[in-house]
């Protein structure tokens, strides 16, 4: 049966829709589905449906998005909706993050899809922990290296290397979206790494230029 490929509704730093058709025919077969950054869960929805499937993300707005569009879909989009669209309106949505759970979904999303931009979330740490298997696959697509964007806040080096013990225990298997550096490189030389290039997705900010990437796999 052909898995209809949903677009994510989140525009979101560094999603994988641009890396899609690499990606999907290099998920093994498995039972349950994890992914401890989620994000704008690019993967996710165009996958093929998994018997269990994981998501998880620090971001509280973010799960709270997810939450509301699962359990409370049409008043989501009736909050959308009755949006007007203005630059004064827009502030508005920023500065006021929403009364209601409903609310703080709905300007979340608003706030995702003009700008670039339940705590039910745990670090990824306690996510391995909670869904590792040798019938789990996980997508990780975790804070690339330095990265300065306001969405998230990027890994240090410290915080790559023990990402790095944490990965080479999983009995699941995974793959790892990364920035391409050489710090990256060499961390992570023991891995199979394939460099990609892909366009730069913003609509507002160097639009056009490529930046680097890896996807890296347990085998060589």
């Amino acid at each position: 049966m052909k898995t209809e490929i949903v677009k994510p509704v989140l525009r979101w730093p560094g999603g994988k829709r641009r890396l899609l058709k690499k990606l999907l025919p290099m998920i093994p077969p498995h039972i349950c589905y994890c992914e401890p950054f989620i994000g704008g869960g690019a993967v996710l929805f165009a996958k093929p449906r998994s018997e269990v499937e994981v998501i998880n993300d620090l971001n509280g707005d973010l799960v709270a998005l997810y939450l509301n569009a699962q359990r409370h879909l049409g008043e989501l989009l009736e909050q959308v909706q009755s949006f007007v669209s203005s630059r004064q309106i827009f502030h508005m949505v920023v500065q006021q993050p929403g009364m209601t759970e409903i609310e703080r979904a709905a300007r979340f999303l608003l706030r995702s899809r003009i700008s670039f931009g339940g705590n039910m979330n745990i670090s990824y740490e306690r996510c391995f922990a909670n869904y590792d298997s040798k019938d789990t696959f996980f997508f990780i697509d975790p804070p690339y290296l330095n990265a300065k964007i306001k969405a998230y806040q990027g890994w240090d080096e410290a915080q790559m290397r023990t990402f790095r013990r944490h990965l080479g225990k999983l009995k699941g298997k995974w793959i790892v979206t990364l920035d391409d550096s050489e710090f990256n490189r060499q961390l992570f030389s023991d891995f199979k790494i394939e460099a990609v290039s892909s366009r730069n997705q913003s609509a507002h900010v160097n639009k056009g230029l490529t930046f680097g990437e890896l996807i890296i796999t347990q085998t060589k």
